[in-house]
């Protein structure tokens, strides 16, 4: 048989009835039986409730509402505070730079790489890592380029369409991909550049 969870309310009714009854002469175990709970969960609800009316006690229960808004609204503002502080969106360093600031902070210390890497929270095989850079992408890079300059007017999908007809099999989303990381735009023509300045 589980227990029977009491609300605040039938806790503080149930201290009153003990209270009538030992003020009538009977003792607090036989008060207690009356009321069906342990003589040990009495004096713990009188511990918790003891002498307080309905009213205080929907006082109570206010406060701690508020308490727990108050709480949220505190912790809402630090996490805007510590994203406001900390910039965008993503990870402070790149990889790459960890292992940058690593490699750095070991020379200047001359402490090894172990020790420097469970300092800065930098795993040792992130540390170790070394990029491998296939030969193909960094001749699909020189391509765009090359046709980006060749034909300023094309954009990364006419530019793709030309490299599919050379026999690159490659995808639009790569080439817009290389497009921004190496910042290409579509040159204005000269038309253009009149009506809008």
């Amino acid at each position: 048989m589980g227990r029977k969870a009491f609300t605040p309310e039938q806790i503080i009714f149930k201290l009153r009835e003990v209270e009538v009854l030992v003020g009538q002469g009977e003792s607090i175990a036989l008060a207690c039986r009356k009321i069906a709970v342990t003589e040990q969960t009495y004096y713990r609800w009188r511990k918790e409730y003891g002498g307080m009316g309905t009213e205080q006690l929907k006082r109570l229960k206010e406060l701690e509402k508020e308490n727990a808004r108050l709480r949220r609204a505190v912790a809402d503002l630090s996490l805007r505070k510590n994203y406001s502080c900390g910039g965008g969106k993503g990870k402070l360093l790149s990889p790459t730079r960890r292992r940058q600031c690593a490699e750095y902070v070991r020379e200047q210390t001359g402490s090894s790489e172990r020790k420097v890497c469970a300092v800065l929270g930098q795993h040792r095989t992130t540390q170790r890592y070394t990029s491998s850079v296939c030969e193909f992408s960094v001749l699909v890079r020189q391509a765009v380029i090359n046709y980006a300059s060749e034909y300023g007017r094309y954009g990364y999908r006419a530019v793709t369409d030309l490299l599919r007809t050379d026999g690159w099999g490659i995808s639009y989303n790569r080439v817009e991909r290389i497009w921004k990381q190496e910042g290409l735009k579509v040159q204005q023509s000269s038309a253009q550049e009149s009506a809008c300045g």
